[in-house]
């Protein structure tokens, strides 16, 4: 992007060349854009590519003028190329990149935000239909007959959105993408008691309009893409990571040998999972909490959702249609857990169910939209020789552990955010004699 700025007394017009999605202009030095005024906030606006489009949010108080239009702090608009900006006493014009030949990752980052454009408002006019804006009945989410009458609503408002129109669009193509991934991320089936009273319970997470020869279809699908992937038969976390990383270019080379009523299917089965999981679940992050390689899930903004998966942070891929929605599923988390987060409360710190920890934020603190960090608590206690075996340390400082605490030795266990610190203090107490009695000082939520 190229950036022509000049102050009001000063005729010389300076220029300067950005990189990047995110573009900060104010006093303060550490912005791309630094103005030299008093009058200028220390951050005045920020600018953020969202797919093709790049979008201006105030942040100073004094506000900024955007054509015709004065903008007061926290205000955001979509600007167009060759916008002018007034941020007194400057005046900044902004020369937006011209759009080029988009690379698949770019052409599924838009079709992406259509769909997340499309979904937004299927979801607004279910609302409407089944008066659900005053609350959601939860003694219904269950009941079959109710759930069957949400998803013929769909299927009847999905018929008369005109993006939906033809069966042979690359959006329906990139719906149907989207169903056979969730397909084949799906989890293993329950096997333990919380695992399948947890699956009673969100018995609404099933498609029940689901067409039993497509349903075979979609599975041998799925089998052929396993193959293509070289993915084994069974529910190994270490096909996740082959999924995740090769399915998308083998989509691009199946997608036109599937016939379009099998894609129209696949487009409408996603439609309803995504609509059913924002009115009863978590939203886009219902599939990630499923999940067992994702160890963390921060939602930067309802564009932006990350993961930590194995050790290493990356886009998810996965956005919500708005930030209200986002602060509805921050509510819906947090009460469940007897909290509340609101204006005058908007920062909560939680604890859920089954041990992960839970951080949100929301305005007037949280300037770009609603955040959320979700900590996942371990399927599985990590012992000792689990950390030797992954090279955290060796065999010879194992046994010195164990000496360290058998023999009733103090010891310190420090370290930055997700280090391990719990880990390591687990690890350690199992070495305590069953015998001795434990006085901790920690809450007992993590220690197992």
């Amino acid at each position: 992007m190229r950036i022509w700025y000049n102050n009001v007394v000063d005729t010389q017009r300076r220029v300067l060349e950005v990189q990047g999605d995110r573009v900060r202009i104010g006093r303060d030095a550490h912005n791309d854009l630094v103005l030299h005024s008093p009058y200028i906030a220390p951050e005045a606006a920020v600018l953020t590519r969202r797919g093709p489009a790049w979008e201006i949010q105030v942040l100073g108080m004094n506000g900024i003028q955007l054509g015709d239009e004065q903008l007061s702090a926290g205000e955001q608009r979509e600007i167009s190329s060759n916008v002018v900006v007034e941020i007194f006493p400057y005046t900044v014009s902004l020369e937006l990149p011209r759009a080029e030949q988009m690379s698949q990752d770019a052409a599924r980052r838009l079709l992406d935000n259509q769909m997340a454009e499309v979904l937004g408002a299927l979801h607004r006019e279910l609302l409407d239909r089944m008066d659900l804006r005053r609350g959601l009945d939860v003694t219904q989410q269950n009941n079959q007959d109710y759930q069957l009458r949400l998803e013929r609503h769909l299927e009847s408002i999905a018929a008369q959105h005109p993006q939906l129109a033809s069966s042979d669009s690359d959006l329906i193509a990139h719906l149907a993408g989207h169903a056979l991934r969730d397909y084949m991320l799906r989890p293993a089936p329950a096997s333990n008691a919380n695992a399948q009273e947890e699956e009673t319970t969100q018995a609404w997470s099933r498609i029940v309009t689901t067409v039993p020869e497509r349903e075979k279809e979609l599975d041998a699908t799925s089998r052929y893409l396993a193959k293509v992937l070289q993915i084994d038969g069974s529910e190994s976390a270490e096909n996740i990571p082959k999924i995740e990383e090769g399915f998308w270019p083998a989509w691009q080379e199946l997608r036109n040998k599937i016939h379009i009523e099998f894609r129209g299917y696949l487009a409408l089965r996603r439609i309803k999972k995504e609509i059913k999981d924002m009115v009863f679940g978590y939203g886009p992050l219902e599939d990630l909490l499923r999940l067992s390689s994702v160890s963390e899930i921060m939602v930067v903004d309802r564009s932006h959702i990350y993961v930590e998966s194995q050790g290493t942070i990356k886009n998810s891929g996965r956005q919500f249609i708005s930030d209200e929605i986002v602060e509805s599923i921050i509510q819906r988390i947090v009460g469940k857990v007897g909290r509340r987060i609101d204006k005058s409360q908007p920062l909560v710190d939680a604890r859920l169910s089954d041990g992960s920890r839970v951080n949100a934020v929301i305005a007037p603190l949280a300037v770009s939209g609603p955040t959320l960090t979700i900590r996942k608590f371990p399927e599985r206690k990590i012992l000792i020789h689990d950390l030797v075996a992954l090279g955290a340390l060796s065999s010879d400082v194992a046994e010195f552990l164990r000496a360290v605490v058998l023999s009733r030795r103090n010891v310190v266990v420090s370290g930055g955010t997700g280090t391990g610190k719990t880990t390591l203090l687990n690890c350690l107490s199992d070495f305590i004699p069953a015998g001795e009695r434990i006085v901790t000082i920690e809450d007992t939520a993590e220690l197992q």
